[in-house]
């Protein structure tokens, strides 16, 4: 399951979150990916990115076909207006943490999805 986690809860007053007692990293939106067993109803993490930036809003996650996951931080809110990234992550092997490939930086935007070419849907 490729998911896009915002921060939301992590930013909640305590007992739930962290609040104002965030460190640098601590309430950043994450790129998520969950290795999901229904049976045995346990998520175990095989991703999760720290974006670098904390999205108030908006979102997306999605596995590219060369196995890559881009996510979209969609609501950025910084001085001169909401801002969106377009992140790409490249899976490192015996990491959660992935490495970033692509940053890009763009005005605020619902959703977004990586595509091989204008004239063809995603192929993931």
């Amino acid at each position: 399951m490729t998911l896009f986690d915002n921060g939301n809860t992590r930013i909640s007053p305590p007992p739930k979150g962290l609040g104002s007692n965030c460190g640098p990293a601590d309430c950043n939106s994450r790129g998520m990916v969950l290795d999901v067993n229904e049976v045995n109803m346990e998520a175990t993490p095989l991703l999760s990115a720290d974006l670098g930036v904390y999205c108030v809003a908006l979102g997306s996650a999605q596995l590219l076909s060369d196995g890559n996951y881009f996510f979209a931080p969609g609501q950025y809110i910084s001085h001169g207006g909401p801002y969106s990234f377009a992140i790409e992550i490249l899976p490192t092997p015996g990491t959660i943490v992935g490495t970033q490939v692509l940053n890009l930086q763009g005005t605020k935007r619902y959703r977004a999805w990586q595509m091989l070419s204008m004239y063809a849907p995603p192929a993931t």
